[in-house]
């Protein structure tokens, strides 16, 4: 469990709740075509516009500021971090932790990446946990994308209760020719479900699934929750984010600044 939690503190990555484990594998073996449910596509359509939301194609790239808390084996670690992110699949994770001297980083691109601990030593990002982390923190921009994506199945799974709360489950996953991906592992491996209060259709959680690097034999649960959304520039940006792993807290991080569209280019996503 230690080093799973350090992966997933190393790397950024998200999970589903095990109800949903078998449905996403049921799902994703299925799909030969993307699904375009009305009812999702309304739901998302709702979210955007009840968030406030008008200007998300207008994004570029972003930058984000902020302070990042890690739980270490029932520690409080913490420091500062700057987030990027360039389209739908370049990411960048940048943490000064003030323990330490150096800082921890991982960049995606092209559902690929690396990480880089505090100590110089790299680490392959395979594609089954790179293929979810693009637009990680700005959810509402993924949002926006897949309503204009005709490749991205959106269907939905109903309403649930999470933690007292009704809320509906939205699910999105990228779909793959017959001859791509025969086995449906590249649409179970993009599998993200997002989560909205059916009421007012604010975003609650993002779930998605993360594996060992080396195979992805073992799939672990991991969600991320967002609050405290601002409107900045036509986009719905959350201040504050938060990450469990198999149900135990392992960040979160306050962003403070985020400044759009200052020119980042394929490089800054290359360690």
């Amino acid at each position: 469990m230690r080093q799973l939690c350090a992966l997933a503190l190393t790397v950024l990555i998200g999970v589903y709740p095990v109800s949903l484990s078998s449905q996403q594998t049921q799902s994703a073996a299925a799909t030969t075509a993307a699904v375009r449910d009305p009812q999702a596509i309304g739901v998302l359509q709702q979210a955007l516009s009840a968030a406030g939301v008008t200007a998300a194609a207008q994004v570029r790239d972003f930058t984000e500021t902020g302070n990042v808390t890690y739980y270490w084996a029932g520690q409080e670690v913490n420091g500062t971090v700057t987030l990027r992110g360039r389209g739908t699949d370049e990411f960048r994770f940048d943490a000064a932790l003030s323990t330490q001297s150096g800082t921890q980083s991982w960049a995606v691109s092209d559902d690929q990446g690396t990480s880089q601990a505090i100590n110089g030593t790299t680490t392959a990002i395979p594609f089954w946990n790179g293929t979810n982390l693009g637009q990680l923190t700005i959810p509402h921009l993924a949002l926006a994308a897949a309503l204009s994506d005709s490749t991205m199945s959106v269907t939905t799974l109903g309403q649930m209760t999470l933690n007292g709360q009704a809320v509906i489950d939205i699910r999105m996953q990228k779909v793959f020719s017959q001859k791509d991906d025969p086995s449906g592992e590249l649409t179970k491996w993009s599998t993200r479900d997002y989560v909205f209060d059916p009421t007012t259709y604010a975003l609650v959680e993002m779930w998605d699934t993360i594996y060992p690097n080396d195979v992805p034999a073992r799939a672990y649960l991991h969600e991320l929750i967002f609050s405290n959304f601002q409107i900045q520039n036509g986009v719905a940006i959350p201040s504050s984010i938060t990450e469990k792993v198999v149900g135990q807290q392992t960040w979160s991080i306050q962003v403070s600044s985020t400044t759009f569209n200052t020119g980042l280019t394929a490089a800054t996503f290359t360690l």
